[in-house]
């Protein structure tokens, strides 16, 4: 005969929850691009500009002696203005009021890798927003996001106009271009302006590379894609690629693989390779630096690279020269309390910045397929 009050844990009553003082955040992508930008002037304006310029071709033609000037150089046309506009970034926390002065939330006061932490939930909330604002930056700059103007529409006859359209920044993966892509650059009424299409600021084909990252990227592209950074520019020293966690792969394999050689009769193999002593008992393929003919290129990882709908993209990167690239900013990020109207506490996290290549030239753009 089965017992209805058995003796078991499961019947048990006032079984009290082992929820331990610990909130786990696991997300620790950090922002490597806005962390290293040389901060420039405050914009002073919802467009902001600047020039670039080039040297003229050079000339190996001597001159006649005693022959008089007739004709004259100006060597102010190869300026060209370009700019981009600022753009105003936002998150608003807020907390219920029982959330706030009644709930008991286990490890409200740990922190975590992130520094999200707080006595209430509301300052955790604030925490997490203000690390939120500067992701949203780090994307928007290693975006393909094109430059646009704020617009206003009336909402009918003699009514106001009401803003419809965000200023939006142009991100890197506008900037770095061979061609104009449709879309609205800045003010293209400037002569100049990059979305023009005739501006030295547009990139040969050579700086960019579009092809596949499994089958076509390998050290000796890496290499043209520097040499032709170097042809336009002359410069070599130390450059920065923050790129996505594939093309860190395909760098790292450098090291790893000797490239596949043709085989009369037969098939090709890539063959690895180790420079690891065999008493180590451990192998190590990290490439953190790639030192070569023009320059120094040290990688660092993001998670944000070419970021759509949220989502990054692990083929795309971006080497970077740091000297011509700038972070403008009108407002640093800071927090504003809004009244509590009964729902809760409530606030806004806000800054507005803009990216400035001063010279889209110095970079390259690795926007590979799979």
């Amino acid at each position: 005969m089965a017992l209805t009050n058995q003796a078991s844990l499961v019947n048990s009553v006032g079984q009290r929850e082992d929820l331990s003082d610990i909130i786990a955040v696991v997300d620790a992508r950090e922002t490597v691009l806005t962390s290293m930008l040389r901060k420039g002037k405050k914009p002073a304006g919802v467009y902001t500009e600047w020039q670039i310029d080039s040297y003229p071709t050079v000339s190996t033609s001597g001159t006649i002696d005693g022959s008089d000037v007739t004709s004259f150089e100006n060597y102010g046309y190869t300026r060209q203005r370009i700019g981009n506009y600022i753009q105003q970034f936002r998150r608003v926390p807020s907390v219920s009021r029982l959330e706030e002065n009644v709930a008991v939330v286990a490890g409200l006061n740990d922190p975590d890798p992130n520094g999200a932490a707080g006595a209430t939930e509301f300052a955790r909330s604030k925490a997490k927003a203000t690390v939120q604002i500067k992701r949203d930056v780090e994307a928007t700059f290693l975006s393909d996001n094109i430059a646009q103007n704020g617009s206003s529409s009336p909402t009918g006859t003699g009514a106001a106009a009401v803003a419809t359209q965000a200023y939006q920044t142009r991100g890197l993966g506008a900037w770095l271009t061979s061609a104009a892509v449709s879309g609205n650059y800045g003010k293209v009424a400037i002569t100049g302006d990059a979305s023009t299409g005739g501006a030295t600021g547009l990139l040969p084909t050579n700086s960019i590379f579009s092809g596949s990252l499994s089958s076509a990227f390998s050290e000796d592209v890496l290499r043209s894609l520097l040499q032709s950074r170097w042809n336009q520019t002359g410069r070599g020293g130390d450059l920065v690629a923050v790129v996505g966690s594939n093309i860190k792969n395909a760098v790292t394999d450098f090291s790893r693989y000797l490239p596949a050689k043709s085989i009369a009769g037969g098939s090709s193999t890539s063959v690895r390779f180790y420079n690891d002593e065999i008493g180590d008992k451990k192998i190590e393929t990290a490439v953190d630096i790639y030192s070569g003919d023009y320059g120094n290129v040290e990688l660092f990882l993001s998670a944000f690279t070419g970021v759509s709908s949220g989502t990054a993209n692990a083929n795309r990167g971006y080497i970077l020269d740091p000297e011509y690239l700038e972070m403008r900013t009108h407002t640093a990020p800071y927090f504003t309390e809004l009244p509590d109207l009964g729902a809760g506490r409530r606030g806004i996290v806000e800054t507005i910045c803009t990216l400035v290549p001063t010279n889209p030239l110095a970079h390259i753009q690795i926007a590979a397929t799979a």
